[in-house]
């Protein structure tokens, strides 16, 4: 009598009938559901702890081959989300092979704070190097709803003028608030919309993201907490006079070139809680000359921040993709688990009726944003 067991590598397991099917049987597959199928049909034994690594080895294995037909299932995905749901809003792009470029989705929803929240960030499958893109708004209870969500090949200005565009083309005021992002490519992209379809925006940059660059350019450590409290009680001056005060403290503790990256680059108006009070600009008057050398009406104008002051709404949001993995699966499966994401962003919620087919006609295309840029 043979008592041996089977022992498949990794490859082995990834080309069984029933391993496959149990990947193709689910969006969102895991480990249980693959393990328990390897034994019941093929009386292979997965269970142990030290076929753990294998087994999700084998998994990614079987996912790759599955590339193609995701790729066929988008379009039918979004079809039947503006079949269930009229008021939400999407886009597909593809190229001229019919090769998948970009998606977007947008749940416009009334009511909330007039505070937006912008983030992108990165594609962690092997086999996808593309971009999320997450547009968010805070409510009145601190909490934050998902608007506007998409997939790109890149983050660059071409992209991020296009999502911003089907943002406002889905019905998302952006100019009725104001917006926070990063001092990347999205300040560009948002200039764009303004220098040609007069769409103006107001930008706040994220007080979390300045001390990063202020760390990457000075060689601080993002977590020093003297870099982060400095930087902070910068944010929440409450007056010019407050705001003047924090200079020298900046400059002696830090470096005369680390005080004008943040006095003199970088506008009040744009991140500064004084600058954007109800007298705002008649305290701006009163800073000297050479305090925000960067023009801030081209991007932002003063305004009330509701106690905001960092896009940590998007970036919970994009953490929360990775704990779902929906940042490390294919197009497909991204766009299918964003809708499960946060229990305030409720997608199939009827909103108002609107048409699809003629939101598309009317919309800008990737390429057309390219002309405008070139």
């Amino acid at each position: 009598m043979c008592n041996s067991q089977p022992n498949p590598s990794y490859t082995q397991l990834s080309q069984l009938p029933s391993f496959k099917s149990a990947i193709k049987s689910s969006s969102h597959p895991t480990k249980k559901s693959v393990v328990t199928s390897a034994l019941e049909n093929d009386k292979i034994n997965l269970f142990h702890r030290k076929k753990e690594a294998t087994v999700y080895r084998a998994m990614s294995t079987a996912k790759l081959t599955q590339w193609p037909s995701h790729y066929e299932l988008i379009e039918s995905f979004l079809l039947e989300i503006l079949k269930l749901n009229p008021h939400v809003r999407c886009a597909l792009e593809v190229s001229l092979d019919l090769s998948f470029l970009s998606a977007f989705m947008c749940n416009v929803r009334e009511g909330g704070l007039p505070v937006f929240c912008f983030d992108a960030s990165h594609s962690k499958h092997p086999e996808y190097s593309g971009k999320h893109f997450i547009l968010l708004k805070k409510l009145a209870t601190n909490k934050f709803i998902t608007l506007c969500y998409a997939i790109a090949p890149t983050d660059d200005i071409m992209y991020l003028s296009w999502f911003f565009y089907a943002c406002v083309k889905s019905g998302v005021d952006l100019s009725s608030g104001v917006m926070f992002v990063d001092r990347g490519h999205a300040r560009s992209a948002i200039s764009l919309l303004a220098k040609f379809l007069n769409i103006r925006v107001n930008l706040k940059y994220c007080t979390i993201h300045i001390i990063r660059n202020f760390a990457t350019k000075f060689s601080f450590k993002e977590t020093d907490v003297n870099v982060r409290v400095a930087i902070f009680r910068l944010q929440q001056s409450s007056s010019a006079a407050e705001y003047i005060l924090h200079g020298p403290a900046i400059e002696e503790d830090f470096g005369t070139e680390a005080m004008i990256y943040l006095c003199r680059n970088i506008h009040p108006t744009n991140w500064v809680v004084f600058a954007n009070n109800k007298n705002g600009n008649s305290e701006v008057k009163k800073l000297p000359e050479w305090v925000g050398s960067e023009d801030p009406y081209k991007e932002g104008w003063p305004a009330p921040l509701f106690g905001c002051r960092s896009t940590n709404g998007a970036e919970g949001v994009n953490n929360a993709m990775i704990h779902n993995d929906s940042r490390n699966c294919f197009p497909f499966e991204s766009l299918n688990l964003c809708l499960r994401i946060g229990p305030e962003t409720k997608w199939t919620e009827h909103c108002c009726a609107g048409s699809f087919r003629k939101w598309m006609e009317t919309s800008l295309s990737v390429q057309e944003i390219l002309s405008m840029i070139n």
